[in-house]
């Protein structure tokens, strides 16, 4: 199979799935989560249910799990990039956090400090659901090899990965060695990391107040998947991490510094706070892992094919010179 085959083919396989399994949860297992009041927002902490918290976690390491098994001609990131729009379906169907702000207005300290507390139960989820993700395709590799994809970087021989190193494109270890050169690239690996999630962070924050502009359910969804897209994208472009878990953990790690500047800003006024507050503040934990989560792997996702583009290209123009 040509690359140009093989791009739409990785597309198409994580599109169907996203589709299949986010109309799952949007038409049939939304319902399970819903609290008392069917007109509050999506949230379990701060609503006390921690059953449906816990069923929310299983449900996105299944979808982790069944999107490792049928993404396996995608990269990794394809398979956490259709779990966490199918999740989506969860958001989709919430209503605003408003009224929440309201209830709770003489207690806003303690409810932006649940949502923090319920934004980290996610991370550990996504986490796993990631490894899970992983080990179902390590099992179709273990029998059908020719299913899976294969990192086409890891292929290249040492001459290759030197002079990618040197460009500055990306760091591979030798192959066939181990110790010190593998250390180094480790180190630089994890710089790279560290890099690019802080400035993912870093614009994360700045496009998400820009395009969140309303506190209306689409647009909050809307600010957070393009937002994110678009930190991602940046971030890995300047810094090209390798692990997915760098490009989720954008807009989690936003979200915890919007909720402490949330509960800051309640603290001065707290009655008055839910009809002032930004939109940025009435993003609900599953917005920021669904719609912020998502946007963010699909930015480091188009940069990683984007990234493999570059390398080629640089070896090709070496040959040629």
């Amino acid at each position: 199979m040509d690359r140009k085959n093989f791009l739409l083919w990785e597309k198409a396989q994580v599109l169907l799935t996203a589709g299949v399994l986010l109309a799952a949860v949007y038409y049939l297992l939304w319902r399970s989560f819903v609290g008392a009041d069917p007109q509050g927002p999506m949230v379990f902490l701060p609503a006390g249910r921690f059953g449906a918290m816990l069923l929310a976690g299983v449900m996105l390491c299944l979808l982790g799990a069944i999107a490792g098994l049928t993404t396996t001609r995608s990269r990794p990131a394809g398979a956490i990039l259709a779990a966490l729009l199918a999740a989506g379906g969860l958001a989709l169907r919430s209503p605003q956090m408003k009224p929440l702000l309201w209830i709770r207005s003489g207690h806003l300290g303690s409810l932006f400090g649940q949502m923090i507390l319920e934004i980290l139960f996610f991370a550990a989820v996504l986490f796993l659901a990631t490894v899970l993700a992983r080990v179902t395709r390590g099992f179709v590799r273990r029998f059908k090899p020719s299913w899976v994809w294969s990192d086409p970087l890891t292929a290249l021989g040492p001459e290759h990965r030197k002079a990618l190193s040197k460009a500055g494109i990306v760091s591979l270890p030798s192959q066939g060695k181990t110790g010190e050169n593998t250390a180094h690239v480790s180190r630089a690996e994890l710089r790279r990391s560290l890099a690019c999630l802080f400035s993912g962070v870093a614009m994360g924050i700045i496009l998400v107040s820009i395009i969140m502009q309303s506190t209306l359910r689409g647009q909050v969804l809307f600010a957070l998947l393009a937002g994110f897209y678009l930190a991602a994208l940046g971030a890995r472009h300047f810094f090209p991490a390798r692990s997915v878990a760098v490009a989720w953990a954008m807009p989690l790690v936003v979200a915890i510094i919007f909720y402490i500047l949330a509960a800051i800003s309640a603290s001065g006024s707290p009655t008055g706070f839910w009809a002032s507050a930004g939109p940025q503040f009435q993003a609900l934990p599953i917005d920021w892992l669904s719609a912020g989560g998502s946007g963010a792997v699909l930015g480091f996702w188009t940069a990683g094919r984007m990234l493999e583009l570059r390398a080629f290209e640089h070896l090709i123009s070496l040959e040629v010179d």
